[in-house]
């Protein structure tokens, strides 16, 4: 009997059947690609990509720094980003989306050249990225970030050091970006924080006090580790907070969390970052042996904790690598996966290594304590989607930091494609 060979829309490589679509730049695993006018531009201005190409990795390194849409907004305006956000006309008050351009790529009219999220990412769309920040609960509940279904971060995996440095950090910028209590407290709850209101015994109306929890970080009774404002600071005291405000100071919003770690916390962030990627790691493993698709969340979280190490780290292979590695991290045709608590492990991870920031030379053996446990991540990926048969993502999570390559290309027979 005669062989046939394998028809153009289907590959063969290495035994296993695959899509065409897979290795085609723009194929349901990635975003829009950058077009040929683009390229160009950017080689005739001496840049070193593509304006897309930079604007998809502040994209989504600031969606995994981010909780929230408004931080979201100010992590790129931070990193010199030109933001415009797309009113709704149903509601003028609340953002339909978003549009971001660099403020070097102009039109020949001198207007930026603006590009919507969709346009950089399909899970880079202002409503997906409010389905990310606020996972769904279950039919019948409110789905708030007031409400107590909304948790945005989680301190299952965090040592008592860690979770008082994380606390302070995000009372600090709730109280730089605060010009009264109520304001206050709506940005901790934004923040996904259990807050508690201590109230006066001569007078129960007022507030004299408040403490701060992570949901999750529970003590050896199984309730919330609860710590006071003025355990963090003496300004942070509300007492001190009051006098502020009514001194009539107006909000500091900044882009970047305020940091005021010591190097002890800024260790400690890391090693605990380094026990979530380690914990997320092992689940996968073992949703790889008994259900694969259960593990897309992990996967795609995989992506956050990479791009927020590159930048906390500042290492350019590590950056690298995380680019490459998108076409592993996201869902065909960027759908958003289920919760899992792998994915959140490693989306608390994110928030850690963005909260502590660039990290000095003394650092070494932390950061590296880091980087194995993220190849150890993106070697479990790699098994995951070989189990599901995706040699294209399987091949982008073996992408290690320090040596980057491309995913395999599509051998065609002769003939094939042209007009």
């Amino acid at each position: 009997m005669e062989r046939r060979l394998p028809g153009p829309g289907r590959l063969s490589r290495d035994g296993g059947a695959l899509r065409a679509a897979v290795h085609r730049p723009g194929g349901p695993y990635c975003g829009p690609q950058a077009q040929r006018g683009e390229t160009g531009k950017a080689k005739r201005c001496g840049w070193a990509e593509e304006s897309r190409v930079a604007l998809r990795r502040h994209g989504t390194t600031a969606a995994a720094e981010a909780c929230g849409e408004s931080r979201f907004f100010a992590r790129l305006e931070a990193e010199g980003v030109l933001v415009r956000r797309r009113l709704s006309q149903q509601d003028p008050a609340e953002a339909a989306g978003y549009a971001v351009a660099l403020p070097a790529d102009r039109n020949p009219s001198g207007e930026p050249i603006w590009y919507s999220g969709g346009k950089l990412a399909t899970d880079l769309t202002l409503p997906k990225l409010r389905r990310r920040w606020m996972p769904p609960v279950p039919a019948g509940r409110q789905v708030d970030p007031l409400s107590e279904d909304y948790r945005a971060v989680s301190g299952r995996h965090l040592s008592g050091r860690c979770a008082e440095g994380f606390l302070r950090t995000i009372v600090r910028e709730a109280a730089d970006r605060s010009a009264a209590a109520e304001e206050f407290f709506r940005h901790l709850d934004q923040a996904g924080i259990l807050v508690r209101r201590r109230l006066s015994e001569i007078n129960p109306g007022e507030v004299t006090g408040y403490d701060v929890a992570l949901p999750d970080h529970l003590g050896r009774d199984d309730r919330p580790v609860w710590f006071a404002g003025s355990r963090f600071a003496d300004d942070l005291s509300f007492r001190c907070l009051q006098e502020r405000w009514s001194c009539g100071s107006g909000p500091r919003i900044a882009g970047q969390p305020p940091r005021d770690l010591s190097e002890g916390e800024v260790q400690a962030f890391y090693d605990d970052a380094a026990r979530a990627t380690t914990y997320a790691t092992a689940q996968i493993r073992r949703y790889a042996v008994i259900n694969p698709y259960a593990a897309r969340n992990a996967a795609w979280a995989a992506s956050d904790v990479l791009h927020v190490a590159a930048r906390a780290t500042g290492n350019k292979h590590l950056r690298r690598a995380a680019d490459a590695y998108d076409r592993a991290a996201r869902a065909p045709y960027g759908q958003i996966p289920k919760p899992t608590p792998a994915g959140g492990a490693l989306r608390t991870a994110a928030w850690l290594m963005a909260i502590a920031g660039l990290v000095g030379d003394h650092n070494t053996v932390t950061v590296l304590a880091v980087v194995t446990s993220l190849i150890a991540l993106m070697e479990a990926v790699a098994h995951l989607h070989d189990a599901q048969q995706r040699a294209a993502q399987a091949a982008a999570s073996r992408v290690r930091p320090g040596r980057t390559s491309s995913p395999p290309r599509a051998r065609t027979r002769p003939g094939w494609g042209r007009r």
